[in-house]
C-alpha cells in the first residue's frame, strides 16, 4: 500500500456522479456528487482555525492565516469544544461564524450521528479534518483532529486548494 494521494482525474471511470474504482474495501478512493476523494486519504489541514484548550478562535481573512494566534484577527467562537475524544453527537453553532462547526457533544457511534471520530489535546493546537485510509471508521468528513501542535508533520498529513481566491 502506498502512503500518497491518488492523482486527479481517477474518477472520470466513475458511471455516476458518485462511486468508486476498484472494490470498495477502504483502498481505493471514491467520488461523491462529483467532488474527488472527498477527505482524500489524508489528515487536511485546515488553515484558519486555532485551538486553546477547547476554545477554537477563527480568521475569516486568508492573508492574516497564522498559528498559535489568539487574539485578532481571529475571533474566538460562542462556544467551547468537547474535551473528551469520542464519536460526535452533535456540532457547535455560532450565529456570527456559521461555516465553523465543532463537536461539542459526544455519544454517537460507527452508525449513528455524525458517525465520525473526534480526537482533541489541551494546550494550543491546530485543526485537521478527514483522516487517512489507515483509520477507517475513525476518519470520514466529519472527522475532527484538534490535537496537533502546529509544527507537527506526518506522511499523513497534506492539503487541497479549496477554494481559489479571486483579486
Amino acid at each position: 500500500v502506498a502512503s500518497r494521494g491518488w492523482l486527479n482525474g481517477f474518477s472520470k471511470n466513475i458511471a455516476a456522479s458518485s462511486g468508486y474504482i476498484g472494490t470498495n474495501d477502504g483502498k481505493y478512493p471514491c467520488s461523491y456528487r462529483g467532488i474527488e476523494s472527498p477527505y482524500d486519504g489524508v489528515w487536511q489541514w485546515v488553515d484558519g482555525v486555532n485551538i486553546n484548550d477547547h476554545q477554537a478562535w477563527v480568521c475569516k481573512d486568508a492573508e492574516q492565516y497564522a498559528s498559535n494566534l489568539f487574539a485578532s484577527p481571529y475571533e474566538k467562537l460562542g462556544y467551547v469544544n468537547a474535551d473528551a475524544n469520542g464519536y460526535i453527537k452533535e456540532m457547535g453553532f455560532d450565529p456570527d461564524y456559521p461555516f465553523a462547526e465543532f463537536p461539542v457533544e459526544l455519544g454517537g457511534t460507527t452508525s449513528t450521528y455524525y458517525s465520525d471520530y473526534y480526537y482533541r489535546s489541551t494546550g494550543q493546537r491546530v485543526a485537521r479534518v478527514g483522516g487517512h485510509w489507515y483509520y477507517g471508521l475513525f476518519a470520514g468528513p466529519s472527522c475532527w483532529r484538534l490535537d496537533a501542535l502546529s509544527v507537527y508533520s506526518d506522511v499523513t498529513f497534506g492539503g487541497r486548494l479549496v477554494r481559489r481566491g479571486v483579486s
